[in-house]
């Protein structure tokens, strides 16, 4: 599998046009959040069904894996089955070849779970466990993706660098084969 992976995209026309054009080369592109640009004068609802037609031109030519950020925090969380989520991005639920928030699905020989920004740690232990519970059943590689903001300490505090994953997290997602993160501003951060 070719899988391509980004993040921060921030509402950047020519970002979105680049990933376009190249996802045709690649089984899956992945997206670790922040879609929408919170410092941006353009108005939230505008910025949402921007990028839900970016979304959708790419989910057009391969498969797409997304996860939310903190920028991406706008409108009502929708407490879907699979995990809570904001609406705009379970209203892409409809494209079956994009794997959003709280998702875990199978493309070609590989898991993937995302991580919603919104999610608390017990959700996201939960959603870490479907894909542990598959890759165990399978055998087969797994990718988890996240945003590192909500993942907090055992103080419940936004923690440094070292410390993004908290431990109860940590044994959970210490089972994936790989992990992609947003919001390493220094070094990455390897579970």
């Amino acid at each position: 599998m070719r899988a391509l992976l980004t993040t921060d995209l921030h509402l950047s026309l020519p970002w979105f046009e680049w990933l376009i054009r190249k996802a045709p080369s690649f089984d899956l592109v992945c997206i670790a959040g922040d879609f929408l640009d919170l410092f941006s004068k353009e108005p939230k609802p505008k910025q949402v069904a921007q990028v839900q037609g970016h979304l959708r031109d790419l989910a057009s030519k391969t498969n797409v894996a997304l996860c939310s950020g903190n920028h991406d925090s706008y409108g009502p969380i929708v407490p879907a089955a699979r995990g809570p989520t904001y609406h705009w991005l379970a209203d892409l639920d409809e494209i079956q070849r994009i794997i959003s928030d709280g998702q875990t699905r199978i493309i070609g020989d590989l898991i993937i779970s995302t991580l919603p920004y919104c999610a608390n740690e017990q959700a996201k232990r939960i959603l870490l466990d479907r894909g542990r519970s598959i890759r165990k059943s399978r055998g087969l590689k797994w990718l988890s993706s996240t945003t590192n903001h909500r993942l907090l300490n055992s103080q419940n505090h936004l923690s440094r660098r070292q410390d993004y994953y908290s431990p109860s997290i940590d044994q959970t997602s210490g089972s994936a084969d790989m992990c992609m993160i947003c919001h390493t501003n220094s070094e990455p951060v390897v579970p």
